[in-house]
């Protein structure tokens, strides 16, 4: 939704990310809730644990207290981006939640093949939070220490 205001309405995108920035300013622990209500279950039961709930509720704080920020981040990536994924020359590998419909996996294996058929990691019943105990695979592939298996 916000990538669609961002492109056709940015001025209502700014209107409701500062109501959300007010709500999350009196109860980030509700706004918290909110932003993760309908999560798959990959995602909920991490957030079971108190201190990835705990970051969550803080990164929704840090997050809405800019809301001008937040509205002009959605606005460029609902832009292009000016940049060519067919000239990155380093080994690329990506990392998508089946059930993200924030960064839905279409647009990793869009981008994986612009970028020249980089292996693409599909996590079953995950959106962002499942993505949380894959992270060590990728910084081990960022190390070179390990070549992601095409999963999905």
């Amino acid at each position: 939704m916000g990538l669609t205001l961002a492109r056709r309405a940015p001025w209502l995108l700014r209107t409701i990310v500062r109501a959300t920035a007010r709500s999350a300013r009196r109860n980030p622990e509700k706004v918290a809730r909110r932003v993760v209500k309908g999560f798959p279950s990959a995602d909920t039961a991490l957030l079971q644990d108190p201190e990835i709930w705990a970051l969550h509720v803080q990164a929704t704080a840090d997050i809405f207290a800019r809301p001008e920020g937040v509205a002009s981040e959605i606005r460029l990536l609902a832009a292009p981006w000016g940049v060519d994924p067919t000239a990155v020359q380093v080994p690329v590998a990506l990392w998508s939640g089946a059930a993200d419909t924030t960064h839905p996996t279409a647009h990793s294996r869009r981008l994986a093949a612009l970028i020249g058929d980089a292996p693409v990691t599909v996590v079953p019943d995950a959106a962002t939070f499942g993505l949380l105990p894959h992270y060590p695979d990728a910084l081990r592939f960022a190390l070179g220490d390990a070549t992601p298996e095409r999963r999905g």
